[in-house]
């Protein structure tokens, strides 16, 4: 519970209603509540408050993020990584399939 306090949220139960209900939510939540830093590959450190989701070969790989404009960046770096394979993106466990 340490590591989400300060974070807007009081209770962790209501937390984890920002994450999904399957396993790529519990997953992400597990990424976010370990206290996570962002995974911005130019060296953001600041803490991850969500997960930037995607597909390679039907494999769900998850990426802590700080926020929005960090998600977008890296959901650029991987569309041009990926731009011959293609991939679905989702946010916490959401939206991939």
């Amino acid at each position: 519970m340490q590591k989400i306090e300060g974070r807007g949220f009081s209770n962790l139960r209501e937390w984890r209603r920002n994450f999904g209900s399957g396993g790529a939510g519990r997953k992400a939540f597990r990424l976010i509540a370990g206290g996570s830093d962002c995974g911005l590959r130019y060296g953001c450190n600041k803490r991850a408050i969500e997960t930037v989701d995607y597909d390679v070969f039907g494999e769900g790989d998850l990426l802590p993020s700080c926020g929005s404009n960090h998600s977008r960046s890296m959901q650029e770096d991987i569309t041009f990584d990926l731009k011959e394979r293609g991939t679905v993106f989702g946010k916490n466990g959401f939206g991939r399939a």
